[in-house]
């Protein structure tokens, strides 16, 4: 196998590249924008279970207009008088949309919650329940996306742009959607993933130089001198430069002023800043490995850990995968052409349950193709509860594209539904495709 058709390096990223193929290649990009504003991205959870009518817990339902879950759930709290872990939530929603989601509340009476006043939520119903809402505990959700494109004639919406949707969704829908991570997976910079090699190899000054050094042209002119300061050894002055709001650039330059360790700085963020940056750097070598078999989505190979989507994923998790050898090949491979089960990725770490044969070699080979050793990823004391494996891709179902227009002018809208944990944005960059 040859080298993934595009660089190597993660600071790829940071020049505002996307170098991770799409599944539609053939299919022209839409020039589309979303999420002008929260209207445009609407998002209906499916819940797992209905209030059982008993019970110390009232389950409810609320909308959500520009506010993330996290927020809805401590603001309810205090409103209520109730610690937020008594707050139940089965997922996380987008704070820039208006999302429908499921909540869970125990020792508050109906007609106190009822009478919740939050700017922008909206109870819509509530019932008892015997327990507590958990985290994953939803069916999914169903998404209503509206693409507004600009400076296109209505006959090229129609007859153009939407025929390219229907085209791309058709795809996506019979074959599934590329699990790429996200942009957001990165960091405003995209530069996450070359934060966390650093930290993998124990590099704790190359680490600190990217955080609060390496200005860009992205960068806003206080923040390159803020930058270059670091860069320069001048720790004190850009302690200074860095606004308040950038605390971690900020902490690392005024503790090296001070005359801390390297190490000792990038440590002074915290485990879970440090595990997020050593995450971005497995998200990015999982995207490399999509990259490579993103036209194989539909088959599986010898050696593959086959994930199970639904039920059985839902209940076992990464016990649920199933080796694809000898006998159970070709079962296996007629459930992958029907979408019931995908190849698994890695997210490299000791706790990852690793392949065998080719798939075991093409991982291998992605590892020395980045410059890394498995070992690496074991050796480190921060690196020890890292390792999973991920399906490839997900399920696209109940997929309708329509044109509309509203007061803010034409737009193109996408329905569909997706399993939890899936990102709608990963299907939306199949349409677009950069172009938006």
């Amino acid at each position: 196998m040859g080298h993934p058709p595009f660089t190597p390096e993660p600071p790829a990223l940071v020049a505002g590249r996307e170098p991770w193929p799409h599944l539609t290649a053939q299919v022209p990009g839409v020039p589309a924008r979303i999420r002008e504003r929260p209207e445009d991205f609407q998002v209906d959870e499916i819940p797992l279970r209905e209030p059982e009518g008993r019970g110390g817990h009232l389950l409810f339902r609320v909308e959500k207009r520009g506010l993330p879950t996290h927020h809805l759930v401590r603001e309810a709290a205090r409103a209520l008088g109730v610690h937020p872990r008594t707050v139940g939530a089965a997922g996380r929603k987008d704070a820039d949309a208006v999302t429908t989601q499921w909540l869970s509340v125990e020792g508050v009476a109906p007609e106190r919650l009822r009478a919740l006043d939050l700017p922008g939520v909206r109870i819509l119903e509530a019932g008892r329940h015997p327990r507590k809402l958990a985290v994953g505990e939803l069916a999914g959700n169903r998404f209503r996306l509206r693409l507004r494109l600009r400076g296109v004639e209505p006959e090229q919406l129609r007859h153009v742009h939407l025929a390219r949707i229907r085209q791309v969704m058709a795809v996506l829908e019979a074959r599934g959607v590329p699990n790429y991570f996200g942009p957001q997976r990165f960091g405003t910079r995209g530069d996450s993933a070359v934060v966390g090699r650093a930290l993998l190899r124990n590099r704790w000054g190359e680490a600190l130089r990217v955080v609060a050094g390496s200005p860009s042209e992205q960068d806003t002119p206080l923040i390159r001198q803020a930058r270059a300061a670091f860069d320069e050894g001048r720790y004190g002055e850009a302690a200074e430069l860095w606004p308040p709001s950038f605390r971690e650039p900020r902490l690392v330059a005024r503790l090296l002023a001070e005359g801390k360790r390297s190490e000792e700085a990038m440590r002074a963020l915290g485990r879970r800043m440090l595990d997020l940056y050593r995450s971005a750097y497995q998200s990015w070598l999982f995207n490399a490995l999509l990259s490579v078999r993103v036209h194989e989505l539909d088959g599986l190979r010898p050696g593959d850990l086959a994930y199970h989507h639904g039920e059985l994923a839902d209940r076992h998790g990464e016990r649920g995968l199933v080796p694809v050898e000898g006998a159970s090949e070709h079962a296996l491979t007629r459930l992958a052409a029907r979408g019931e089960v995908s190849a698994s990725g890695p997210l490299f770490g000791p706790r990852m349950r690793r392949p065998s044969g080719e798939v075991a070699a093409l991982e291998e080979e992605i590892l020395a193709w980045a410059g890394v050793q498995a070992g690496e990823f074991t050796r480190r004391r921060g690196n020890r509860r890292m390792g999973l494996r991920r399906p490839l891709r997900f399920r696209l179902v109940d997929t309708e594209v329509e044109e509309g227009t509203d007061v803010h002018g034409p737009f193109l809208e996408l329905r569909f539904r997706l399993d939890p944990g899936c990102y709608a944005t990963a299907v939306v960059r199949e349409v677009v495709k950069g172009t938006g």
